[in-house]
């Protein structure tokens, strides 16, 4: 029993570090630094929550553009194919901001305020410089797909079978991205709004959010989220470090040091 728990640990391992090195050859994790970049991922959250499912956000029609208020306080992180320069997904890291009175709060108090059930777990609980939000997680419908899938967009290109098969840890990467830039801007008081099912499939990864409040309807069913860095950063699944540890390392590349909390730094 303990050769066979062996070697399930080891082929866990081994895929582990083949998820990596498959990852690295054919996407880059990339935070907008540029107006064209920036105006890129409008363009793509507009192409899914306008067009696709038809969300009742802030758009610019002629542009195309998904926007709010909250873009200008976030740091956007996207994924980019590297063969095509194509966006495979992208998140955005949002900080307090200043509302109609004088308060800081995060995109999710807009709409959640009255509902929040958890007395510990409120943003308003927390140091301003210690809180944010995530939220924006979109990945186009061409890398959704599985490999005998066939979209508009996919017609016209053909992805290799490797390529094809990180598809399904596009999310995950998304959200080891996500972990990453918590921890080097130094804020581990992370809140998100979501649908119940997505920190259900997070957890089999080992993150493990608190629902906040109570469940709403909001363009779908959702509730508020919670969950702690430190207590993360011990929980998640090992087999996931070295994609992780990939994954931040190319965000330290490209964050501004403006951005990297003091601890990072050293």
């Amino acid at each position: 029993m303990e050769t066979k728990e062996k070697l399930e640990t080891s082929k866990k391992k081994d895929t582990a570090r083949r998820n990596a090195y498959l990852f690295d050859k054919y996407f880059q994790v990339n935070i907008a630094s540029t107006q064209k970049e920036e105006e890129n991922l409008r363009r793509l959250r507009h192409e899914i929550f306008i067009e696709e499912l038809e969300y009742k956000f802030n758009a610019d029609k002629d542009k195309q553009f998904e926007y709010d208020r909250f873009d200008n306080s976030s740091i956007h992180c996207f994924i980019t194919h590297k063969r095509t320069g194509m966006i495979a997904g992208c998140m955005r890291l949002v900080k307090p901001v200043k509302g109609d009175s004088d308060n800081l709060s995060l995109p999710l108090e807009d709409v959640c305020t009255p509902l929040f059930n958890h007395p510990n777990s409120h943003p308003r609980n927390f140091p301003n410089n210690e809180v944010c939000e995530v939220s924006r997680f979109a990945i186009p419908k061409i890398f959704r797909k599985n490999k005998n899938q066939e979209t508009e967009s996919s017609k016209n290109f053909k992805f290799q079978d490797e390529e094809s098969e990180l598809f399904p840890i596009i999310m995950i990467s998304l959200f080891l991205a996500t972990f990453a830039l918590v921890g080097l801007t130094g804020r581990p008081h992370v809140f998100a709004l979501m649908q119940p099912n997505l920190p259900r499939a997070l957890s089999f990864s080992g993150f493990y959010f608190t629902r906040v409040t109570d469940i709403f309807e909001h363009f779908g069913t959702r509730g508020a989220f919670y969950i702690n860095y430190e207590s993360a950063k011990n929980e998640f699944k090992k087999e996931l470090n070295p994609l992780y540890l990939h994954i931040r390392n190319q965000i330290k590349e490209k964050l501004p040091a403006e951005h990297i909390s003091v601890s990072q730094k050293l």
